[in-house]
């Protein structure tokens, strides 16, 4: 059966790549590159996990670019307080910081380290994982 992943990604180049290696699994990959655009993925839709980076722009309005940045955990507590079944949520970053591990995984999530010169197979295989349970 096909499922549905939401990937959050601001870094078009990643985004790229990151949702190549994910479409392997065979299933369906959606994306958004700001946090608007996400918030309004997941009220539309119901995804089977979500992907999602640690820094994001809140929007872009009428070609203009917001610099002002939100935390991607963000998004995971308001899916936590808005809907019924909440799909795992992977924080994919390429933060190291012990308090923002512990934090996504306080509430349920997922940590996986991100960078921009290796392989995605970690977070697929952790993908991969989490669609078959």
């Amino acid at each position: 059966m096909t499922k549905t992943i939401l990937l959050v990604e601001d870094n078009l180049t990643l985004l790229s790549r990151i949702k190549s290696a994910l479409l392997t699994l065979g299933h369906t990959v959606d994306t958004a590159t700001y946090m608007h655009e996400a918030r309004r993925l997941v009220r539309q839709k119901q995804y089977s996990i979500v992907v999602c980076d640690y820094m994001l722009p809140i929007f872009k309005e009428r070609g203009f670019n917001n610099n002002a940045k939100e935390i991607g955990i963000d998004l995971l507590l308001e899916m936590q307080d808005s809907l019924h079944v909440v799909p795992p949520f992977i924080l994919y970053t390429s933060s190291e910081e012990t308090d923002v591990i512990s934090r996504v995984k306080s509430h349920g999530g997922f940590y996986v380290h991100k960078s921009e010169n290796t392989s995605d197979a970690e977070l697929v295989e952790l993908v991969k994982e989490k669609l078959a349970t």
